[in-house]
């Protein structure tokens, strides 16, 4: 089965607005993923959203926009709603990019070491 991703708006209950944030079928990430599985309800938030280190922010927007064909890299799309950084929960996406389109390849959990970065 092939999902439609797309960018919705979104309010969670941990931030004060709306925000873009990524969508599977029209559902957004965050609230996709525990319907799924609910094991996976980690209380997790956009990662592109507005973390509190710019670090973070321009790694996650760096990576977004890898897309030279053939460039392979992970993509961070969802964290903790407490620590808005990528030390915690990160569900990330491994993005593989071709001619016309990036595609996500699998979605998984995945945790950042500085090295990583």
């Amino acid at each position: 089965m092939i999902n439609l991703l797309s960018i919705a708006s979104h309010k969670s209950k941990y931030s004060s607005g709306f925000y873009p944030t990524f969508a599977i079928d029209g559902v957004p990430l965050e609230v996709w993923l525990p319907r799924q599985n609910p094991a996976a309800e980690f209380d997790l938030v956009a990662a592109h959203s507005g973390l509190y280190s710019d670090e973070d922010n321009l790694l996650i927007w760096d990576r977004i926009y890898s897309t030279a064909p053939g460039w392979k890299t992970l993509v961070p799309l969802l964290v903790c709603s407490d620590d808005l950084d990528l030390t915690c929960t990160v569900i990330v996406a491994e993005q593989c990019a071709h001619e016309h389109q990036s595609v996500f390849v699998s979605v998984r959990p995945f945790h950042f070491e500085r090295e990583n970065r």
